[in-house]
C-alpha cells in the first residue's frame, strides 16, 4: 500500500473512531428542552492529522456525526471556531456532509468540491429516527510550522436562541519536514 493511502486509512480509522459513537441512542437532555437542540450521539473523541501540511492549503473532514433532539423544529448551524488553536490554524469553510452521498474522511480538497457538502449549514437527520448528519470542517494554517486545535466550538441557533456545543476532535496541519510519526493530532 503506497504511503498516500497508508496516510489516508490513518485518517478515517480516526474519524471512524468518533463515528463509533453513533451506535447509542441521544441522551435525554435533548428531548426535555422546549427548542429543539443539536446532539452528538456517543461521548468519544478522537483526532486527525495531515503530515507536511502547506500554508493557505483547505483540508477538509467530517468532525463528527449529530442529530437534531426535542421537539420538532429546525436548527441552523452559525459559526464553527477551533478549541485552543495554534500555529494559525483556522476554520475557512463548514456545513452539513449528507451521509448516504459518499464517505468524508480528511482530505485535501475543498468543501464546496464535494458531492454531498450542504452549504446551507441546516441539519436535518432526527434522533428519534436514528438518522444522523455530519459536521464538515475545512481548515487551513497561516504558517509554516505546526498548527493545531484540541476540537471545534459549534455554535447555532434554535427557537430563537443560541446554542452551542463542543465537538472533541483533535486537528494538526503538521510542518513539511514532518512525518506520519511524528505528527500526532492533540488530544481532546
Amino acid at each position: 500500500m503506497s504511503m498516500r493511502c497508508q496516510r489516508r486509512a490513518a485518517a478515517v480509522i480516526a474519524i471512524g473512531f468518533l463515528l463509533a459513537g453513533a451506535l447509542t441512542a441521544c441522551g435525554t437532555s435533548a428531548q426535555q428542552s422546549p427548542w429543539p437542540r443539536l446532539v452528538t450521539p456517543g461521548s468519544g473523541s478522537g483526532g486527525v492529522a495531515a503530515p507536511t501540511a502547506r500554508p493557505g492549503v483547505a483540508y477538509s473532514f467530517g468532525a463528527m456525526q449529530v442529530c437534531i433532539g426535542g421537539p420538532r423544529g429546525g436548527v441552523r448551524i452559525e459559526s464553527v471556531r477551533p478549541v485552543a488553536a495554534r500555529g494559525g490554524l483556522h476554520v475557512t469553510a463548514y456545513g452539513v456532509w449528507r451521509p448516504g452521498t459518499s464517505t468524508l474522511g480528511a482530505a485535501k480538497v475543498r468543501l464546496s468540491s464535494l458531492k454531498g457538502f450542504d452549504a446551507t449549514r441546516e441539519p436535518t437527520a432526527r434522533c428519534s429516527e436514528h438518522r444522523f448528519d455530519t459536521i464538515a470542517v475545512q481548515v487551513e494554517k497561516s504558517t509554516g510550522g505546526a498548527a493545531s486545535a484540541t476540537g471545534f466550538e459549534v455554535t447555532y441557533s434554535s427557537g430563537g436562541t443560541m446554542h452551542s456545543m463542543r465537538l472533541p476532535l483533535g486537528v494538526a496541519l503538521c510542518a513539511r519536514s514532518s512525518t506520519r510519526r511524528t505528527c500526532r493530532p492533540p488530544v481532546p
